[in-house]
């Protein structure tokens, strides 16, 4: 509709603003019926870091369309707040999450061994699992969460996915030797 397509502009302009103080309109448009204007207002609250808004991105995690959920996820991690950790690591151990993927990116992100650490502890081991996954992508993603965590523990599997089939995995693990 015309009034749904005006309320995307209107998030992604005060997105652009940059500024804290539209952040309550911005969570108020992540329950809004076109599920565009939900997207849009998660992707400006993470760009935003606005940490407060984690709450409220995390219930977008279980949203019906996929594309929303997935800006949740690339929203908590650039959030890189702890707090989101229990929430990401039900979604990367979740084969059948269609964000799956994202999740593995965001643990390493917002892992923090000093403020959770049995959940830092947990993340770390998803995305090394996930290492040796059978999907190219899901390698990829674990290579990207890993690379947060130091690659501490995942030293030998990085060189053994410098061999790996996919050359696109290939080409991540020797980016990060």
């Amino acid at each position: 509709s015309e009034y749904g397509r005006v309320r995307v502009l209107a998030v992604q302009l005060l997105g652009r603003l940059k500024d804290e103080r539209g952040a309550p309109v911005l969570i108020a448009a992540l329950s809004d019926e076109v599920d565009e204007v939900a997207e849009k207002a998660a992707e400006a609250l993470g760009e935003l870091h606005y940490v407060a808004a984690a709450p409220a991105l995390v219930a977008l995690l279980e949203h019906r369309s996929v594309d929303v959920a997935r800006q949740a996820v690339e929203s908590l991690r650039l959030l890189r707040s702890p707090v989101v950790l229990g929430s990401l690591l039900a979604c990367a151990e979740d084969i059948g999450s269609g964000i799956r993927r994202e999740a593995i990116i965001a643990l390493g992100a917002c892992h923090a061994r000093v403020e959770e650490p049995v959940l830092s502890d947990s993340a770390h081991r998803v995305v090394l699992r996930t290492l040796n996954d059978v999907e190219p992508q899901m390698r990829i993603a674990a290579l990207l969460g890993a690379h947060e965590f130091g690659y501490r523990g995942g030293v030998e599997a990085i060189v053994y996915l410098a061999q790996d089939s996919a050359p696109e995995v290939r080409h991540v693990a020797v980016q990060a030797l």
